[in-house]
């Protein structure tokens, strides 16, 4: 009889979990997830396992994931509510996620937010994020003055790490190509907003927190490796 609910308690949770997932998105190549169920484990409360993976994966805030793949696994459950495909979390569950991110769509993302965060005394008309090895990303942003007559190019290159004390990737080192006061605001919303971006601050998923441990810069992507926290079943929102 357990056997059987766990069937179509299983089917019912993977397709909770993909709808709800897949309406947290602007769009995707392809898209998959996949929720494991053991009969007894359930009876004690615990999904096996969690995995999504998806490749061009355009999340609802915009953010682009070349490829993307979680897993979580043992996750504490409700076990009755489970099986009529109503998953809620006894506690927050932990699992690993892998993201890769060209340079182009970090440098989109990036110019987004730059749009809304800049001062009204410049309009960000072009922004281009390029990647050096070792783990050198440039940021090339071309500003319109006021009244869009004067035009400004700066650059900044950030050396990215991992900081302990933070738990968070920050910049060991940074240069900028132009050091006038004026600009200096310009310079901080930049540092500050890919940073958000590199920590996937708000990034992803309703009810999902990632926190990035580890950072590889590639000739043409970033790779990003968290640690991934669900504090809520996917669910329709």
């Amino acid at each position: 009889m357990l056997k059987n609910l766990d069937g179509l308690g299983e089917q019912a949770i993977n397709r909770i979990a993909t709808a709800a997932l897949a309406s947290q998105m602007q769009e995707s190549e392809s898209f998959s997830v996949n929720v494991k169920v053991d009969p007894q484990e359930l009876s004690q409360g615990i999904i096996s396992s969690f995995t999504m993976e998806g490749k061009k994966v355009v999340t609802s805030q915009g953010f682009r994931a070349t490829d993307f793949s979680l897993l979580i696994e043992n996750i504490s459950v409700h076990p009755f509510k489970a099986l009529m495909g109503n998953v809620q979390l006894r506690e927050p569950a932990f699992g690993n996620a892998l993201l890769e991110v060209s340079g182009a769509d970090l440098g989109d993302a990036l110019f987004r937010k730059l749009s809304d965060a800049v001062s009204a005394a410049f309009t960000v008309r072009n922004l281009s994020c390029t990647l050096d090895l070792p783990n050198i990303l440039n940021v090339t942003t071309t500003l319109g003055g006021s009244g869009n007559a004067t035009v400004h190019e700066l650059s900044s290159n950030f050396t990215v790490g991992y900081d302990i004390n933070q738990k968070a990737i920050a910049f060991q080192t940074t240069e900028r190509s132009d050091n006038d006061t004026k600009f200096e605001s310009v310079f901080t919303t930049i540092e500050s907003n890919l940073l958000d971006l590199l920590n996937l601050n708000g990034l992803m998923f309703s009810g999902m927190e990632f926190s990035v441990k580890n950072i590889k810069v590639t000739n043409d992507a970033l790779e990003l490796m968290a640690i991934a926290k669900i504090n809520s079943f996917p669910k329709a929102i």
